[in-house]
């Protein structure tokens, strides 16, 4: 069975409810890669990517129009583009095929890479789910040889679906404005959702520039995208727990001997 067979049963597996356990590693490399090497002239650049192991779909942003005119003739030296588009949110294109060798390793050891992979500031960072330790340790031994490496984080998750960990930022934070999302890590920062508070309405609303009313306003319709954005994940985890529970819940078969 190859590495994505493999794959596939687990994943099988983790649909049905029935109990496995596996690991959720992020980790960033800084290695010669064409993205990587982009990202490293141009710090102030975020450079996402998605793979299908036969095509790459890039996104890449830049803080100022300058800067994404610049990064725009430099990734016209990457070969094998499909297409393209440029607007004021940043750069699309689509290559014909997959630039990175990383993403071959993580499939032959028997794991799984959670897009986008993320480029910035010369290093890639990936998300990965490794379904034994033993896995796992193959994997970051074959990668150590093609540069520096630095684990994140790593947590062992036991009866928890890994469509868990595939909820996209853009399904939940599209429908904010940027006054609503900055009312909202503002609020969080000082420790409006602390319990107890360590900050009021007045104190958020003055570190924001805005009126006591006016932040108020902000935050509920932020809390009310967040949660209304949030509200089918919430669903599909629930019912998966409760099947889970359900399987757990069963009377096992005994052996009986003579």
């Amino acid at each position: 069975m190859d590495g994505i067979d493999y794959i596939h049963n687990r994943l099988l597996t983790a649909f049905l409810g029935i109990s496995m356990a596996w690991q959720e590693i992020s980790f960033r490399i800084r290695h010669n890669c064409p993205f990587a090497n982009i990202s490293r002239k141009f710090p102030s650049v975020s450079v996402s990517v998605w793979c299908n192991r036969e095509r790459e779909v890039v996104e890449a942003t830049a803080p100022d129009p300058d800067t994404l005119q610049e990064l725009q003739r430099e990734l016209d030296l990457v070969p094998g583009t499909i297409h393209r588009t440029v607007d004021p949110s940043g750069l699309h294109m689509m290559l014909e095929f997959c630039m990175c060798e990383i993403e071959g390793l993580v499939d032959k050891f028997n794991s799984l890479q959670l897009p986008p992979i993320v480029y910035r500031d010369g290093w890639e960072y990936y998300r990965v789910v490794s379904f034994s330790g033993e896995d796992a340790r193959a994997l970051f031994d074959a990668l150590a040889p093609l540069g520096t490496i630095e684990v994140l984080s790593k947590k062992t998750t036991q009866n928890r679906g890994i469509l868990d960990s595939l909820v996209a930022a853009n399904n939940v934070f599209s429908d904010m404005t940027p006054r609503q999302i900055e009312a909202l890590l503002k609020a969080y920062q000082l420790g409006y959702y602390q319990l107890p508070r360590s900050a009021d309405l007045a104190k958020v609303a003055k570190a924001c520039g805005v009126s006591r009313t006016t932040l108020e306003e902000h935050l509920k319709k932020a809390e009310n995208k967040v949660i209304t954005a949030m509200i089918p994940h919430l669903r599909l985890y629930a019912e998966r727990t409760q099947a889970v529970q359900e399987v757990e819940a069963r009377p096992r078969a005994q052996t009986i001997t003579a």
